[in-house]
């Protein structure tokens, strides 16, 4: 083990009093005495937790310095996971890791195995937020064997809920669907019901919506929404409406989808929800499908003021749906530069965007080419939003690109393939 994990806790804090040249008095302050200062430099008693919080205060220390050498981990991992939480919801991931594999050691040399459990769980996050998906995966079974274990069945839920969203974001949908009814069949054993079930549910939907499988997807995005109904949370209520009203315009059901799309909006509107960027997009991408291009364009303004200059999959989509929009009104130049603007934001974050993503904006970029009359342009964007599909693992989603090649360019050997591709594709069990 690293030997500053292993160090005396006293020497941090008199080395720390030393270099800033305060007396055992100025560190005592009114909270303890001059003497148990000093008997906690000498490492004659054993601090609480809640000293060594103090004494870090005073001596400008960061707490996980002195957290992690404390002599029992079961007393101070409670403390240590806050700091985790804390720099994992203000993705400073790197610190995360380097304490989370800190405590790892430390509750393998205490034999803390119920809390290796939750360190590797937190691991897991930050390896997907990473995009080191393998080591994700690996992190995140560990997790659940160990929840397994101990009978800990939130947290089992958890775990299954998470290695589902590192399997979609790899690509894997189907795997990813078997965790999420795995995580479900587990629920309902248990008649567990939390927010948590909810986001089973929606990212559920969000698979099946990967699938091409509208149906599914949107009998998973109502149970989403039941589950939050049935919790009272709202902001659920509003995220699985919204989710419902992009699936019902892939559906083509087009007023149903608006209704529910401004519903969503309202809501997020009321409450300066983080969503309502993308609720105004799904609102623009509606009004464009109905030809009312003006209020297509003044939904699409209002995201882009929300979103101001952030780089994000929702910057990403809202200059996909810009240059769509661009494209019904043979505005070229327009259309390309959101086009191209959307293709840059995935060679920037590929972690965050899929190779769908990419594929679409390629696909947008063809389509200009196509309207200005360049075919070769057309067939060589087309094929590189082919290879994106292909090589990240969604088959279905390239073979139906090809049908779209094929029958633009008339190459009925090229539908004779996709053809053959989605047939086989199609025979494969789910």
């Amino acid at each position: 083990m690293n030997h500053e994990l292993t160090a005396p806790l006293g020497d941090l804090f008199r080395e720390r009093r030393t270099l800033l040249r305060m007396t055992m008095r100025e560190v005592a302050g009114t909270e303890l005495s001059p003497t148990a200062v000093n008997n906690i430099e000498k490492g004659k008693i054993k601090p609480t937790v809640e000293t060594i919080l103090y004494l870090c205060r005073v001596l400008d220390l960061p707490p996980e310095q002195a957290l992690i050498r404390f002599p029992d981990f079961t007393k101070s991992a409670a403390a240590l996971f806050e700091i985790v939480d804390d720099w994992i919801s203000k993705r400073e991931f790197r610190q995360a890791h380097t304490l989370l594999f800190d405590m790892y050691w430390v509750g393998t040399e205490q034999k803390c195995e119920r809390l290796l459990g939750d360190v590797q769980f937190r691991l897991g996050l930050v390896f997907f937020q990473l995009g080191r998906y393998a080591c994700a995966r690996d992190s995140m079974n560990q997790a659940y064997i160990c929840y397994l274990e101990h009978k800990v069945i939130d947290k089992k839920i958890q775990a299954l809920y998470q290695a589902g969203n590192i399997e979609l974001a790899e690509g894997n949908t189907n795997v990813a669907i078997a965790m999420y009814r795995q995580a479900l069949v587990v629920v309902n054993r248990y008649l567990h019901v939390d927010s948590c079930v909810g986001e089973i549910q929606y990212q559920l939907a969000a698979a099946h919506l990967q699938n091409l499988d509208y149906r599914l997807a949107l009998q998973a995005s109502r149970a989403a929404e039941n589950v939050y109904r049935t919790l009272g949370v709202h902001s659920g209520i509003a995220r699985s409406v919204l989710q419902q009203a992009e699936l019902l315009m892939q559906m083509s059901a087009l007023p149903e989808a608006e209704v529910l799309a401004t519903e969503a909006y309202s809501y997020f509107a009321e409450h300066g929800d983080v969503h309502l960027a993308r609720a105004a997009r799904v609102l623009g991408d509606l009004m464009t499908a109905l030809e009312r291009y003006d209020e297509a364009h003044a939904h699409f303004a209002t995201g882009a003021e929300l979103l101001g200059d952030t780089v994000s999959r929702e910057r990403w989509a809202l200059s996909c749906s810009i240059a769509e929009l661009s494209l019904r009104l043979q505005d070229l130049p327009t259309a390309r530069s959101q086009a191209q603007a959307a293709l840059a934001i995935c060679d920037g974050d590929p972690i965050r965007l899929r190779a769908e993503d990419r594929a679409l904006a390629y696909r947008l970029l063809a389509r200009c080419d196509l309207q200005a009359d360049d075919v070769a342009g057309y067939v060589r964007l087309m094929q590189a939003a082919i290879a994106a599909l292909t090589t990240g693992g969604y088959g279905i989603q390239a073979a139906l690109l090809q049908t779209e090649l094929a029958d633009e360019t008339n190459d009925w050997d090229l539908l004779r393939e996709a053809s053959r591709t989605l047939r086989f594709l199609q025979k494969r069990p789910r």
